[in-house]
This record gives structure tokens, C-alpha cells and sequence, in this order.
């Protein structure tokens, strides 16, 4: 016959017994109960906050240990491959060619400093450039920091970093680049309006001098909370020299996009926003409500960043808004419309190509129409056509989203 067993405990009693049976006789046993542990809510919230965090903690040692130190990060076989990837784009310089050249001792030496812990990055070329009306201090590595440099991007930060942003972080990272972060916008605002309409704001939120102004001190505290050896810890810090993170830098890009992690946290999960993302340091946040959250110039602050009042502004969904130079539209449908500078961009490329009668003006034309075919600025698209038909420049054939065109007299 098989073994029938109870158990019968009291919330008051001292002690439980079990009840079992075999046959016809049964027999029950006596067996001390535990004290009941009483635990007041916010002792139960501190404990269950301990069980994640630890819970948390092992998993970047588990992402970290798969690393596997330096010697797993930094094989003569990837250092070569990133040597070969550094010289891409730039091989019409004589220093690349020399590297180049020379990649196979170049990489073998660079590993054995890496390996001794003997590796130091030299002073960065500085220059000024002036991007679209807005002049960069730009700070640019040696080639042969620059492999180096890579590594550590590729096979360290990034596969650390990488699982601890929120999912809408954008910029710098495989997949999710501005395309990435407007579809975003838009699926968020879809969101938004089934529950809302077109009730609410959106906060758009900048900071000023992003990287310029970003604090070492928390670039290394990053470091210690996903890097667990002393080795690679100090290889990273090796690579802050001077204030602030420097343009022109990939390692740089790396840092920043999860620089600002514990303001995305606060956000997204204590704030409770799930209609928030960011392409580097620009936030959008919709506000069902309407009002700004308590604190967030606070938070900002308190991990280095100095949010930009001039460009932080609340709008009403009710009306449309930019973000990234894109102006969207809130509806039962998302409207985009491009950015003021890319037609102006196309309108000169136009009168350039009718100077200088260009024979590649086919394929670079395609290329800015296409632009707006991302976008609903058929009004814009059709200007531009009716001011190549005007210069005698191409026939074009419209059919749905495609553009053929076809030479006339060039």
C-alpha cells in the first residue's frame, strides 16, 4: 500500500506533526516549527530590493567572466582585425600607410604592452571643425592607439554596457542609430495616443556640453560596477586623459551612451515614464499628465550633467514638435516631416551639379531623394523635382515610393 502522508502545521502552536501511515496503524510525530519571522512591509521591500540587487550583481560577474580577462579580450587575432579596421577610410595618410605596413609587429608589440599592463595612450590631435554652422573641438587618437582603443570598445565596454541601458537608448551602438530612435518616437507616440489622443506633452530635454563636461570620477565608478578585475580596470581608467570625454573618439561614444544609465533608470522604472528614450543627449518624455518630473534637474546633476534650459522645453501633443531636427505630428496617424537643412542641403547640390555637370549626378541625386521618401514630405519632394525639371537636369518618373531618372542633355 503506498505511503499516505499530511501535514498539519498551527500558526500558533510551538510544534507541527506528521502524520503517516502504512497499512492500518498509524503513527504521528512530533517536530519543533520554526519561530515565525514577523516582518514589518518596508523590512519585506528592503529585503526583496537585497535579492535583486545580489540577484543582479551576478549577473555582470556571469557577462564579465565571459570576457575572459585580457588574455580573451585582447587576441593577436582580433587586435589584428581592428588594426585593419582602423585603417579604413583613412589609408590616404602616410601614417596609416606606415602602420599598415608594419601591422604585424605593430600588433604584437601593442599586445605585450596591453598583457604587461605597460600600455599608455599618447597626447591626441586637436583641431577645430565647423559641422553644419556649429564649431567641434575635436580630439583625435594615433593610429596605434586607436587599435587599442577598439579592442577595449568592441570586446569590453560595449558587451558590458550594453545590457544594462533601457532598450531605447540610441546612438553608437549596432542596429540602433537614428533610424532606430525615430521609429521609436513614433511607435511611442502610437502608444500614447491610444490611451491618451492627443492629451498630454512631451518634454524635450538637452544637456549642455555632453561630453565636454562629463566627470571622470563617475566614468571610473562605471568601470567598478561592471568590470570585477583590476587589470582591465585600469587599462579603461588608463584611457581618461584630458577633462571631459574627447570628440573624435570611438571609446568616447561607448562611454556616453551608458554614461547617463542611473538617470534612465530613475525615469523608466521609479518615475514610471514608458514613453521615454534618448539619441545620445537628446530626451524625449511623453507626459500623460502635462507636468515636468519633480527632480529630474536634481537627478540630472547629481551624476555630472547640467541640463540645457534653453532647449528644454514642454509642448503640447496637440500640436507638432521637433526632436533631432524632425518634426512630428501627433494624430491617428505619426507624421514626419525632414529637416529644414537637408532641403536646403538638396536645392544646392542641384545648383552644384548644374555647374559642374558632374556624369555620378544619377546615383547622388537618388541618394538625396530617397531622404525624403523616410519621411511624408511629398511637398518638399515635389519642389525638388520641379527645380531639376526647371535646370534641365533629369525627367523624373514618380511611381509610389520610387525615383527613376533619366538624362536630359548631360
Amino acid at each position: 500500500m503506498p505511503l499516505a502522508r499530511t501535514l498539519l502545521a498551527w500558526q500558533d502552536g510551538a510544534s507541527c506533526f506528521i502524520c503517516h501511515g502504512l497499512g492500518n496503524g498509524t503513527q504521528r510525530t512530533s517536530i519543533p516549527r520554526p519561530a515565525t519571522v514577523c516582518m514589518t512591509s518596508e523590512e519585506r521591500h528592503k529585503a526583496r530590493y537585497l535579492r535583486r540587487t545580489q540577484k543582479r550583481l551576478e549577473k555582470r560577474k556571469k557577462r564579465f567572466d565571459a570576457i575572459g580577462g585580457l588574455e580573451g579580450a585582447f587576441t593577436y587575432h582580433d587586435m589584428f582585425k581592428d588594426g585593419k579596421d582602423c585603417c579604413n577610410g583613412v589609408r590616404w595618410k602616410h601614417s596609416v600607410q606606415n602602420f599598415e605596413l608594419h601591422l604585424f609587429s605593430a600588433t604584437a608589440t601593442a599586445r605585450a604592452k596591453v598583457l604587461a599592463g605597460r600600455w599608455e595612450p599618447q597626447p591626441y590631435t586637436k583641431f577645430t571643425i565647423c559641422e553644419r554652422g556649429k564649431t567641434r573641438d575635436i580630439e583625435a587618437p594615433k593610429i596605434r592607439d586607436r587599435q587599442v582603443q577598439k579592442g577595449i570598445t568592441r570586446r569590453i565596454l560595449l558587451p558590458l554596457y550594453t545590457p544594462c541601458m533601457i532598450y531605447n537608448n540610441g546612438a553608437s551602438l549596432k542596429g540602433k542609430g537614428f533610424k532606430f530612435s525615430q521609429e521609436r518616437l513614433k511607435h511611442e507616440l502610437r502608444q500614447h495616443y491610444k490611451k491618451y489622443g492627443t492629451d498630454g506633452k512631451v518634454m524635450l530635454l538637452d544637456f549642455s556640453k555632453f561630453f565636454p563636461t562629463a566627470s571622470h570620477e563617475i566614468v571610473r565608478q562605471n568601470h567598478r560596477r561592471v568590470m570585477f578585475d583590476e587589470d582591465i580596470i585600469r587599462l579603461c581608467d588608463t584611457t581618461l586623459r584630458s577633462s571631459g570625454m574627447p570628440l573624435g573618439v570611438e571609446l568616447s561614444q561607448a562611454e556616453m551612451i551608458y554614461y547617463p544609465w542611473a538617470l534612465d533608470c530613475w525615469l523608466k522604472c521609479q518615475c514610471g515614464y514608458k514613453g521615454m528614450g534618448h539619441y545620445m543627449d537628446d530626451y524625449y518624455i511623453l507626459l500623460p499628465t502635462g507636468e515636468m518630473p519633480d527632480g529630474i534637474f536634481e537627478k540630472a546633476k547629481s551624476i555630472g550633467l547640467t541640463v540645457n534650459k534653453s532647449k528644454t522645453v514642454l509642448k503640447p501633443l496637440s500640436k507638432p514638435f521637433r526632436f533631432c531636427k524632425i518634426r512630428y505630428s501627433l494624430g491617428k496617424r505619426v507624421k514626419t516631416i525632414g529637416s529644414r537643412e537637408a532641403y536646403q542641403r538638396a536645392k544646392r547640390k542641384i545648383n552644384l551639379f548644374v555647374k559642374t555637370k558632374s556624369p555620378d549626378w544619377a546615383e547622388s541625386l537618388n541618394a538625396t531623394i530617397s531622404y525624403f521618401n523616410n519621411y511624408n514630405d511629398s511637398l518638399r519632394k515635389k519642389r525638388l523635382f520641379d527645380r531639376m525639371a526647371k535646370e534641365g537636369i533629369c525627367t523624373m518618373f514618380v511611381s509610389g515610393d520610387s525615383v527613376e531618372t533619366q538624362s536630359a542633355g548631360m
